[in-house]
């Protein structure tokens, strides 16, 4: 275990100059990643400077989510007709919230130049957890860094003789404005035509609406005042099955791309307070999910058998207006994975 104080951040570089940060000791949160442009730096991702284990792990960086993203009801959940209470959690107002590895440390299997594994499992890392969720569970995430893209390749293993329901999510603060300009008139695009409708809790009530003009985000809107903290879903797919958002800065000429590969079925946009940055947050289902699953609705909540795996992905790409190719296509024909090394047996 890391002492109190040390959230042990680890640097990759790319030989274009550009680099991220990610705290391996603290939810293996990624603070920061800064593109190398002939203009200067330009940092994508906002964090307070400070950020470690006196910081809220969720309001930084791109908190990792899992086994579950978004507020439980309370802090207990059924499942299969058993009732699970997370007591090692974070709760917030007395509600479980983001999962159970965004604030423990995780273990290194690898970090070499422009690239960095690390993993954690309940039963390994923390076996306390092991009778607040119905199985064990393990997580290996790579990140690697090129010119102007970060890749993250996400495996989920069920290394248990018992099923492992998950959810998955990333809770990424993207910057706006990403020069000296207006943050409000930064643009979203979300290729989604319906929302999940919400109680005063911000819990799934099950119905879902397509969405309405002022929410609507499948052309390129600014910002420009409005509050989100809205569940989308119904997402469109490029012909290769993967979702695209954008977070453009009109007055900068550059764009954020965020690219989800491997089943990626809500994004959660959410304003924080102070309002320098958007969270844009791919979930592969709806946030409360036992809750949704609970009332008789389909929830999009996974399922492994024991020994089997799934793999996601996500590339984070910085993009200029004249720019009409982009090294998503090229590295997503590699196909998602953490590599021979380290890919888990499916």
């Amino acid at each position: 275990m890391n002492g109190p104080h040390s959230s042990n951040p680890v640097e990759i570089r790319h030989g274009s100059g550009t680099t991220a940060v990610i705290h391996t000791g603290y939810g293996f949160n990624c603070t920061s990643f800064t593109v190398a442009t002939p203009d200067g730096p330009v940092d994508l991702i906002w964090s307070v400077p400070d950020f470690g284990p006196d910081r809220p792990p969720m309001l930084s960086g791109i908190p990792v989510l899992f086994p579950f993203g978004g507020r439980l009801v309370g802090n207990t959940f059924r499942w299969q007709g058993t009732e699970y209470t997370i007591t090692d959690g974070i709760i917030e107002g007395g509600s479980a919230i983001h999962g159970l590895v965004l604030n423990r440390p995780w273990r290194v299997l690898e970090e070499i130049g422009d690239r960095v594994v690390g993993e954690f499992q309940a039963s390994i890392d923390d076996p306390a957890l092991l009778s607040q969720w119905p199985a064990d569970f393990r997580i290996t995430m790579a990140y690697e860094v090129t010119a102007t893209a970060l890749t993250c390749d996400i495996v989920i293993d069920n290394p248990d003789q018992l099923p492992l329901p998950y959810g998955f999510a990333t809770h990424g603060y993207y910057r706006t404005p990403l020069g000296q300009g207006d943050g409000e008139a930064c643009e979203l695009t979300v290729p989604a035509s319906s929302r999940w409708v919400l109680d005063d809790n911000a819990i799934p009530t099950g119905e879902i609406r397509p969405v309405e003009p002022e929410l609507d985000l499948r052309k390129s809107s600014p910002i420009n005042g409005r509050q989100f903290n809205t569940v989308y879903t119904d997402l469109a797919t490029d012909a290769d099955g993967s979702v695209n958002c954008l977070v453009r800065d009109p007055a900068a000429g550059r764009s954020i791309r965020i690219n989800m590969d491997g089943g990626f079925r809500e994004v959660v946009v959410w304003n924080p307070p102070h309002r320098e940055a958007i969270a844009i947050e791919p979930y592969t289902c709806v946030v409360t999910a036992f809750d949704v699953e609970e009332r008789g609705y389909e929830s999009g909540l996974r399922v492994l058998a024991p020994g089997k795996s799934d793999a996601l992905r996500l590339t984070i790409e910085l993009v200029t207006d004249d720019r009409t190719s982009s090294s998503v296509t090229q590295r997503r024909t590699a196909g998602i994975g953490l590599g021979p090394r380290l890919t888990h047996a499916r």
